[in-house]
């Protein structure tokens, strides 16, 4: 049970630091970036986060390589105090009126620090906590998942609050300091860690399998899109959009994060009885068909309209992220560190990171609140395309560790 809840929380930690700011970027823009219209902040600002994001492949690489080789635990525990030390830099940045230019510098090479750690992270975490279980691995799955979404939901709760509270715009480097800070109990945790089975040295990067690597990639960035289209990127969405104020739309970010969190175990569950492919494809392929209608639905941003697109979004995301941390460790069964993490850094560099300012210049030139679908509807194709092409591959793949 240690070795479950030690793998969790660092994960928790690392989503609440990434929720943090994509939920502040709409509040934080005008402090880094204000001499720019709203949108032209917004994208400027989603811009210096995703630079951060150049990082993230290197990450898993470094840290792959040392938990496949070194150990979990060693990659663990570096990892997450690298980690914490960058948010809580971060939480330090002067803004513009400060520093001027270099505010937004600052703000991306602190970013950058904290997705080079972070990149090491989430797949260690998961692929430790996969070999330290001995049955059930789908619901595990799922439960690592639900961790995700409670930092998610940490995090939007603190933003709720400050909203409520009218101090957003001058507490939240307390915020991201506060989170930084969890980290020392994850720290203590982990030094208590048994390390897993050891694992051999990885091969060169050429030799590894291709096919697999690319439906990593595919499959992690539809996973994370769902969530970042649901989340912070329609909450930005709606506030140049819809009449909908701040503290309404950071409310209904926590009330579905609550949703999303209790829905995880319960696709974990089903997962194991209808098999995890077939939740996988349903759900991506039934995402590629609605993600242009669900954004059409905006066109009169009514509360009800706004709610009935998310909480699809994030039903269908829940259905497919649920099992996936086991499918992916199915696909890749030996080292799998460091072929998951540079997936899913690659997959997060390509296909999550650039979502938020892809569909807001698709809203810029077209004026057309269905654009951003486009986006969605695509990634989910491709996640579909990269499950069928793999049953297989996973089907003959050797068996997980226990």
């Amino acid at each position: 049970m240690v070795s479950v809840i030690a793998a969790l929380i660092g994960n928790l930690i690392e989503h609440l630091d990434k929720a943090l700011l994509g939920l502040l970027a709409p509040f934080i823009g005008p402090l880094f970036f204000p001499e720019t219209d709203p949108i032209a902040a917004l994208i400027y600002t989603y811009a210096t986060l995703f630079l951060g994001t150049l990082a993230r492949p290197f990450g898993a690489l470094l840290f792959g390589w040392m938990a496949d080789r070194k150990g979990r635990k060693q990659a663990l525990l570096f990892s997450l105090l690298g980690m914490s030390v960058a948010t809580f830099a971060m939480g330090c940045v002067p803004t513009y009126a400060h520093v001027g230019y270099a505010a937004p510098l600052l703000l991306a090479l602190t970013r950058i620090l904290q997705n080079l750690f972070a990149a090491g992270e989430t797949n260690t975490a998961a692929v430790f906590l996969l070999e330290s279980v001995s049955h059930r691995k789908p619901f595990f799955s799922s439960l690592f998942e639900t961790s995700t979404l409670i930092g998610i939901l940490l995090a939007s709760a603190a933003v709720t609050f400050l909203s409520y509270q009218g101090t957003l715009f001058s507490h939240w480097r307390y915020l991201m300091i506060g989170a930084s800070l969890l980290g020392i109990i994850g720290l203590w945790m982990r030094v208590h860690l048994v390390e897993t089975l050891p694992q051999p040295s990885p091969p060169p990067l050429l030799i590894r399998p291709t096919l697999p690597l690319m439906a990593l990639v595919f499959t992690s960035g539809f996973s994370c899109v769902t969530y970042g289209m649901a989340m912070p990127f329609m909450t930005a969405f709606l506030t140049i959009i819809a009449p909908l104020n701040v503290v309404e739309l950071t409310t209904l970010n926590m009330l579905l994060l609550i949703l999303d969190a209790c829905l995880l175990p319960v696709f974990g569950y089903l997962a194991l009885h209808v098999g995890q492919e077939r939740l996988m494809k349903s759900s991506s392929l039934l995402c590629a068909g609605l993600a242009m209608p669900l954004f059409a639905l905006l066109e009169t941003p009514t509360l009800s309209h706004t709610l009935t697109v998310r909480i699809t979004i994030v039903f269908l995301g829940v259905a497919f992220s649920a099992s996936y941390r086991y499918w992916a460790k199915q696909l890749i069964p030996h080292y799998s560190c460091t072929m998951m993490g540079l997936g899913t850094a690659l997959g997060h560099l390509l296909i999550e990171a650039p979502a938020p300012i892809i569909c807001l210049w698709l809203y810029s030139v077209t004026g057309w609140t269905a654009a951003p679908g486009m986006y969605l509807m695509l990634s989910a194709l491709c996640a579909y395309l990269a499950v069928k092409r793999m049953q297989s591959h996973v089907r003959t793949a050797t068996p997980l560790v226990s």
